[in-house]
């Protein structure tokens, strides 16, 4: 099932709920990305919006964030990320998005793959990915692949949650869990603790629409306090 915006507004407040009992947990960045590219929680800039030369069109009512699918150094390409987000650390944390693919990549493709968001542009430490199958999937430390045997298919939104602590990832679509992985401590590199939709060690990139992007800290209490 995917989950609707109530359904996501009773999450956060668990979320919130959680942290009040921790301490150590935040809600780092909320990207609704229905009519504009602002961090609803205030403690970052907007979604940033790259193209050679021209970027995706801003969300706005009944037209979502979407990008073209295209490498952005390539003609026409272009990015969606977020800015820096200055408080991360990779040691426990959880990403949330709604993404609704136009287009899967060909199996002749190279590579027959394609992020859907990933964590870090420089160090590429850990996205959600899916192959030419629709096949369900995480890239960790810039070159390891793990893969579920959960597929999506082309438009249709879903909502994707990769959790990882302290080197366990969890990976839940439409709230059911369909992986766990143990992959170890996250590479780092020059603190490039950003989400983007492209793979800039591969040059790919999702090739679809995204909304409602969360970004949450210290994942253990969520984890372990059955947040799904």
């Amino acid at each position: 099932m995917n989950l609707s915006n109530s359904t996501k507004s009773i999450l956060m407040l668990t979320t919130a709920a959680l942290m009040s009992n921790a301490g150590a947990q935040s809600l780092e960045a909320d990207y609704p990305l229905l009519t504009d590219l602002a961090d609803a929680t205030g403690n970052h800039g907007d979604m940033i919006l790259q193209g050679n030369p021209g970027p995706p069109a801003p969300p706005s009512t009944g037209m979502p964030l979407c990008t073209n699918g295209i490498y952005i150094s390539l003609i026409d390409g272009q990015d969606i990320q977020t800015p820096i987000l200055n408080n991360f650390t990779l040691d426990s944390f959880i990403f949330i998005v709604d993404f609704n693919i136009t287009e899967l990549p060909d199996a002749n493709d190279s590579p027959p793959r394609q992020p859907v968001i990933m964590g870090g542009w420089l160090s590429r430490f850990i996205g959600l990915y899916t192959d030419f199958a629709g096949t369900i999937g995480i890239k960790h430390n810039n070159s390891n692949y793990e893969w579920s045997s959960t597929s999506v298919v082309e438009g249709q939104w879903y909502t994707g949650e990769l959790r990882y602590n302290d080197g366990q990832v969890d990976v839940f679509i439409d709230g059911q869990h369909v992986m766990t992985r143990t992959v170890g401590p996250l590479m780092d590199f020059q603190g490039d603790h950003n989400v983007t939709i492209t793979d800039f060690s591969e040059g790919n990139a999702f090739y679809g629409c995204i909304r409602d992007l969360m970004v949450i800290y210290d994942a253990d209490t969520i984890m372990t306090g059955n947040f799904e």
